[in-house]
């Protein structure tokens, strides 16, 4: 009773000392007292405070239980209301613009703050984040209960769980954008530091705002109500733990960086078809690195830029064949590294630039047809809607092998196809003609086209290595700069009849390309058309007039070059410009006519030309470069068929000795006037031959049969002829002019050398069954890998065992071998039974079995981390190249922490676990060390917010938990279940009863709300805080 009554008198005195106090007046504002209630009152700023004993209410701080802000105070001073922790209620004017740092900080009791302004106004004061206040805002649109998020939609938490409740669009919680990342920086929200796992969004409410849960880790779910018609920029953007994602019914659009980051998602389901949906936007789900499906509604009609960029697990996109899906933006799939193949709508018209840049397993990609559609439409042969391929759209696409091109494609872009290293087969549509076709059933009549491509772009198929033939379409005019740059598999090139152009270096390092045949109505060949291509002969037709610079260089196959010519010839030619450097190293070229037309042969236009035997000059030649031809290189020179008479070897002497001096030197070079270039003749010697006419003629020869014991080994030519190949016994030359230099007849004979069985070696094919051959005997005693074919193959007693899928040794490294062969596309684990192998010095030895981890087929030692094996639909922990079965702890992820337990990821796991550290690859690959300890495991995943008790049954112990580890510092008091306990050193020390002081901290109340404790002395009997 004593004690009560000193506690009376000290509060009575405490109301006597604050109602004595006047009203203070600073600069311009001022404060009063009212009881329990401080009044700030006046005009302009409020001061700011270096510390709480500055304030002048200081000693008078915890009487204080509400704050109001009149009207004409702009702004709350830095650290005014610090820890006044018995403040409950607070209302703010509208007249306020800014709040100082922590104004609010420590006042835990406050759970009303009133302002009042709108929303808007109040969104746009400045300060809030960092002002300490940490509960819900009523503002004057405020017009139901709860905490306002809308202008009538309200928040609450309960459980962990945040519900929005009421009807309309939440507000937005956006600060800024950047579109040229989609990266969203959120603004405040009213539950920034509350903490809760789950979302739901309520029916009633039409709209997610706009960042409003940014970066909250801690959501792990997710409803959205069906009312739900557009889900905000950024709303969820950066929620790493959210895992699956179901569509509401009648969402309309996601819009940019919605899901943007959110790494553990890994499915987007609907909720019976999200049919309203018709947009995702810019960047929606770009770095979702786990997301493996996506289901396309019918309605959807464009991906913009980005949605789905950087989702490397991404390997289902589901599109129906009547989707409205009418454009893929730009770079909407670029680096989904796992997508295997894709199948567009009929009415898909555009796939934006690198829209599937780098999609290196995309391998297949397809297109629907009319009668997917509907039996109704019947013609599956009519193509998609598609029109334009953009700029870079499959660039790096290196497992793509085929690719056909609807009949509606107008244009494709540069470089679209470019570094396809795989892609053999590209396939335009035929040259069907064009018409309407009705359908019954209420479907609109479908023109069609035949082939419409009138673009084909720079680089369109630039360094397609493995592409080898190809024929484009009737509606083609122009092949484009780069087209076929560096495909070295390409044999075969089919140009349309109306091509006008071949664009600079088309064809440039198309090594394989031996033949081509030039339309008729070509007029311009670019620099460096077909510059160090595999051509033997080319026919120019009379259309041709440019021959542009570098157009045959390097053609060092080069052996005939034909111009047609009009018959008969006209007496003034249109002239043909042959270019600087036109067939430049062309070292096969064995002579050339060049028609009229052509004025000026232009610097080193044939230099280094070494077989160049003939070359015939037409009348209008005018000028020769000094260094058109290599010197000493022509053994003959000859003067077209003069149209003069007898007068044009004057004038040709005349010209030669005026514009080319540089022959001067070189006597031995011989002219004939009033004839062709003449032929070398010979006779075959164990062979025939075609017949020849004239020279450049290309001609057979085949060898006779060879007598018994003999096979053919060679052919024997004289200098000048040239073989395509000297050992076949059938081949072919292009017959060179006459050279004076020589006997004739020329004698071409066939050698044939005695039959000598070489032994075998390697893997032969016996009646169905490869045996493995050493030196001519099949050798049982090797197990290991054979090369054959360009395949690896598994050899076990002899033979290749097809049955045979583990691992095998070759070398020095450990490959995963399938069904007998080698797979270098396998990524994953692999069982291996364990078996015999050879090692790199011929002994036998015994692998181990187990699971191991396999990387482009071949056993990576090196790995340390998780890997996802699909048939078990689990996570397993990989160390030293094997699942590691012995190892519980933790493993690093992508940016999360998973729990591990037996060498398997356990996502049923909830509390505490000892990590004892060790190494793991961060997200650069590079190799760190984790720290050991005890950490705090939900859903099995280190949750690195939670604050309070957790319990493990195997030490029959209570821990303190923060950070995502058990805080052995921490001594004080924690929450838990409606009860304060006594925390020692980390753990509940239920063996103490005394006084305690307990200096405050966050936890966590019943509802999911981060609170803080207050700070005193509290009595606590058997570890548990007695009120």
């Amino acid at each position: 009773m004593k004690n009560s009554k000193s506690l009376l008198t000290a509060a009575l005195g405490m109301i006597v000392v604050l109602l004595l106090l006047p009203t203070v007046a600073w600069a311009a504002t001022g404060y009063r007292f009212s009881g329990s209630t401080f009044y700030v009152t006046g005009t302009g700023d409020m001061p700011d405070y270096a510390n709480s004993i500055s304030m002048p209410w200081w000693q008078s701080k915890n009487s204080i239980k509400e704050v109001v802000i009149n009207e004409g105070v702009t702004s709350i001073g830095r650290i005014a209301f610090q820890g006044c922790k018995n403040l409950k209620k607070v209302t703010i004017s509208k007249t306020v613009t800014k709040i100082g740092t922590e104004a609010f900080d420590g006042c835990h009791n406050l759970t009303e703050v009133i302002y009042s302004g709108s929303n808007q106004e109040w969104r746009n004061v400045k300060g809030v984040a960092d002002s300490g206040i940490t509960c819900g805002v009523k503002t004057a649109s405020t017009t139901g209960s709860g905490n306002c998020c809308g202008s009538n939609v309200y928040w609450s938490i309960s459980g962990g769980t945040l519900t929005i409740t009421g009807s309309g669009a939440m507000y937005s919680y956006m600060e800024s954008y950047n579109e040229e990342t989609g990266e969203v920086v959120a603004a405040t929200t009213p539950w920034k530091n509350r903490y809760f796992s789950k979302v739901v969004i309520s029916s009633g409410v039409t709209n997610v705002g706009a960042g409003a849960f940014a970066g909250k880790t801690s959501i792990n779910s997710i409803e959205i109500s069906d009312t739900v018609k557009d889900i905000g920029v950024g709303a969820f953007q950066g929620c790493t733990n959210l895992g699956q994602l179901q569509l509401p019914r009648r969402l309309e659009k996601i819009t940019d960086g919605a899901f943007r980051g959110c790494t553990g998602l890994n499915s987007i389901s609907e909720k019976n078809s999200a049919f309203n949906l018709t947009s995702i936007g810019k960047y929606a789900f770009s770095g979702c690195t786990n997301l493996r499906s996506v289901d396309f509604p019918e309605y959807l009609s464009q991906v913009y830029e980005r949605a789905f960029s950087g989702c490397a697990s991404l390997r289902t996109v589901n599109i129906r064949a009547n989707s409205h899906l009418s454009t893929i933006g730009d770079y909407a799939f670029a680096d989904c590294t796992s997508l295997p193949s894709i199948t567009l709508g009929y009415y898909t018209k555009s796939i934006g630039d690198y829209a599937f840049y780098r999609c290196t397993a995309l391998s297949e990609v397809k297109f629907y047809k009319s009668g997917d559609i509907s039996p109704e439409l019947g013609d599956k042969e009519l193509t998609c809607r598609l029109e334009s391929i953009g700029s870079h759209a499959f660039m790096d696409c290196t497992s793509l092998r085929s690719f056909v091109v609807p009949g509606f494609v107008i244009r494709i872009g540069d470089y679209a196809f470019s570094r396809c290293t795989q892609l053999s087969s590209v396939t335009f549509p035929d040259s069907r003609s064009g018409g309407v076709i009705q359908f019954g059933g209420g479907y609109s009549p479908i023109e069609v086209k035949p082939s419409a491509l009138k673009y084909l772009e720079e680089g369109a198929f630039m360094d397609c290595g493995k592409l080898s033939s190809i024929t484009l379409p009737k509606s083609l005019t122009t092949v484009n700069k780069q087209a076929f740059y560096g495909c070295e598999s390409l044999q075969e090139a089919v140009l349309p009849q109306d091509m006008k152009e071949i664009g600079e270096s088309a064809f440039c390092n198309c090594t394989s390309l031996t033949g081509i045949e030039i339309p008729e109505k070509v007029t311009t060949i670019g620099n460096s058309a077909f510059n160090a291509s595999g051509l033997v002969y080319v026919t120019l037709p009379e259309s041709v007039k440019h021959i542009d610079d570098y157009a045959f260089a390097g053609c060092e196959s080069l052996l005939r070059i034909t111009f047609e010519e009009p018959y008969p010839r006209k007496q003034y030619p249109a002239r043909i410009e042959l270019g600087a450097h036109a067939f430049h190293n062309c070292t096969s070229l064995i002579g050339i006519e060049l028609p009229d037309g052509v004025r000026d042969i232009k610097e080193m236009a044939f230099y280094n030309c070494t077989s160049l035997m003939a070359i015939g000059f037409p009348d209008s030649i005018e000028t020769i470069a000094k260094d058109a031809f290599s010197k000493r290189i022509l053994s003959r020179v000859c003067h077209d068929r003069g149209r003069d008479g007898e007068d044009s070897q004057d004038r040709w002497e005349e010209k030669r000795a005026k514009n080319w001096p540089f022959y001067e030197p070189y006597a031995r070079y011989q002219y004939y006037f009033g004839k062709d270039i003449g032929y070398l003749s010979f006779e075959m010697e164990n062979g025939i031959s075609s017949a020849a006419q004239e020279y450049g003629d290309v001609v057979t020869i085949t060898a006779a049969a060879a007598p018994a014991g003999y096979k053919f080994d060679h052919w024997d030519v004289p200098w000048g002829i040239k073989l395509a190949d000297a050992k076949a016994s059938e081949t072919t030359f292009v017959l060179p002019p006459f050279i004076p230099t020589i006997s004739y007849p020329a004698t071409i004979k066939a050698v044939y050398s005695e039959v000598t069985e070489p032994p075998r070696n390697g893997l032969v094919e016996e009646n169905g069954t490869w045996y493995y051959y050493v030196n001519g005997v099949v050798d049982t005693s090797y197990i290991g890998l054979v090369p054959y074919n360009g395949a690896w193959y598994y050899v076990s007693g002899g033979q290749a065992d097809f049955a045979y899928t583990g691992l095998s040794y070759y070398q020095g490294t450990w490959y995963y071998v399938r069904n007998g062969v080698a797979d270098f596309g396998y990524n994953g684990i692999a069982w291996h039974g364990g078996a015999q192998y050879m090692d790199a010095s011929g002994n036998m030895g015994y692998s181990a079995a187990g699971w191991y981890f396999v990387l482009g087929g071949v056993v990576n030692w090196d790995f340390i981390g998780l890997t996802y094996y699909a048939e078990t639909n689990t996570w397993y922990y990989v160390s030293g190249g094997m699942v590691n079965w012995d190892y519980t702890g933790l493993s690093y992820y992508q940016g999360t922490w998973y729990y591990v337990c037996n060498g398997v990821a356990d996502f049923g796991y909830n509390g505490i676990a000892w990590h004892g550290g060790a190494q793991y690859m961060d997200a650069s690959g590079n190799m760190e060390y984790s720290a050991s300890g005890w950490y705090f495991i939900l859903g099995g995943v280190v949750n690195w917010d939670f604050i309070g008790l957790t319990y493990y049954t195997e030490t029959n112990t209570w821990y303190y938990v923060s950070g995502g580890v058990v805080d052995w510092s921490y001594t004080g008091l924690s929450y838990y279940n409606g009860t304060w306990y006594y925390v020692s050193g980390g753990v509940v020390d239920f063996g103490y009863s005394g006084e305690v002081y307990y200096a405050g901290s966050y936890y966590y109340d019943d509802a999911g709300d981060l609170q803080y404790g207050t700070p005193g002395t509290y009595h606590v009997v058997g570890g548990v805080v007695q009120f």
